[in-house]
């Protein structure tokens, strides 16, 4: 999903070669997590990674790269 626009549960089972129901767990832990975002497009959701999904795979924009993560709740465990 990164530097790539927004993809359907489809093609992201597709191009990772799960089944659409493990990858709408997976992204919807991703979602979760503030990794990617996800909005229905008629009869489609599409999921794209955010800022910070695409910060953490290394393909953020250069104005967030010295931006700090931010804190949640399982920040003690980093």
């Amino acid at each position: 999903m990164a530097g790539r626009s927004a993809r359907t549960t489809s093609e992201v089972a597709e191009a990772v070669g799960v089944t659409l129901p493990g990858v709408s767990y997976q992204i919807g832990v991703l979602r979760d997590g503030g990794l990617v975002d996800s909005r229905r497009d008629g009869k489609y959701v599409l999921h794209a990674a955010t800022p910070l999904g695409l910060r953490l795979l290394g393909g953020g924009a250069p104005d967030l790269a010295d931006a700090p993560l931010p804190r949640g709740p399982f920040s003690a465990c980093s």
